[in-house]
């Protein structure tokens, strides 16, 4: 099994993996009205989303997707993809929609101090940020950076 691709966040004007998100309201494919496809097995989804926490507010910011290259490229509440190649490979750009997300969203981000697994792990991260959302805007934001660099402490420790 290959590890997945995550989506980001750009938070704090920091890039972040979205490592673990328990709610509903994110980028949803069906949005589309086409079918996606699996550009490699490190991307199942078909899709690779980049939110942005602005203002308070999560927004959808750009989208890479891959579709039947015989397919027209789908618009997204009318934006049409900057890049449209002959593999079926689109990317949309600035798009900054809203997102209705209510739950929570865990990020990782800055320097890697560890290797991927298949599962999340958040004390390969320098920086872990937990984000609670309601209808999309940002109600806490937690940096639990200190707890995780703690744990893999003690885990390179053993």
């Amino acid at each position: 099994m290959t590890v997945q691709q995550p989506d980001r966040v750009l938070y704090k004007r920091r890039k972040c993996e979205l490592v673990v998100a328990d709610g509903e309201g994110l980028f949803d494919p069906e949005q589309l009205d086409s079918e996606l496809r699996a550009p490699h097995t490190a991307c199942w989804s078909g899709y690779l989303a980049t939110y942005v926490v602005k203002y308070g507010d999560l927004l959808l910011r750009d989208l890479e997707c891959w579709i039947d290259p015989d397919s027209p490229p789908p618009s997204i509440v009318g934006h049409f993809p900057v890049v449209a190649n002959e593999w079926g490979e689109l990317a949309y750009r600035k798009l900054e929609l809203p997102m209705p997300y209510t739950g929570r969203l865990v990020l990782g981000g800055g320097e890697i101090l560890g290797s991927f697994g298949y599962g999340p792990d958040l004390s390969i991260y320098e920086l872990v940020h937990e984000l609670r959302f309601d209808e999309g805007r940002l109600v806490e934001a937690i940096d639990r950076s200190g707890e995780f660099a703690a744990i893999a402490e003690a885990l390179d420790s053993q």
